[in-house]
């Protein structure tokens, strides 16, 4: 990432640690989400950027997302379209971690009684995991950790 030493030096958000101040000031700042260059800085020739997350159509087009499918965030749920969330590629790991822990929860779900002690591991492990994308950003609110999530690439979402 960027120097920002003039966000670390001007602002802090009174109340939080400085993992939520660094979230906050990364949102303000704003990077791409795909190759990490600083948004909203006027390159010359280059393109303008593509939107509030990604520098260029092509980055966009290749970065990957999560779509909800099913339960609260999706067209199903509380809403009447599927949430779409953008991540960084740092978290690449959370990611996996993430939908392996949704599809084994899934299984043992439907293979064994839900007090069984293999359902129950399954269950904590997704809840972990849910609870990392929402220490990062990724998921905002309880309502993502009640949705069924697909990954797939940002130009397949819309």
């Amino acid at each position: 990432m960027k120097d920002n030493n003039w966000f670390d030096d001007h602002l802090e958000v009174i109340g939080l640690d400085d993992k939520a101040n660094k979230i906050i000031k990364d949102k303000i700042i704003g990077y791409c989400l795909n190759c990490d260059s600083t948004l909203g800085i006027d390159c010359g020739d280059a393109e303008p950027d593509y939107n509030d997350q990604y520098c260029s159509e092509g980055c966009a087009s290749s970065s990957l997302c999560l779509v909800a499918v099913s339960g609260d965030c999706s067209e199903h749920g509380m809403g009447d379209t599927n949430d779409i969330l953008h991540f960084h590629k740092k978290h690449n790991s959370l990611i996996v971690k993430f939908l392996q822990a949704q599809l084994n929860w899934h299984i043992k779900s439907h293979l064994y009684d839900s007090h069984s002690r293999s359902c129950q591991k399954a269950i904590k492990k997704y809840y972990e995991a849910c609870d990392a994308l929402m220490d990062v950003g990724i998921f905002e609110h309880k309502y993502h950790t009640r949705t069924e999530w697909k990954l797939t690439k940002l130009s397949a979402a819309h």
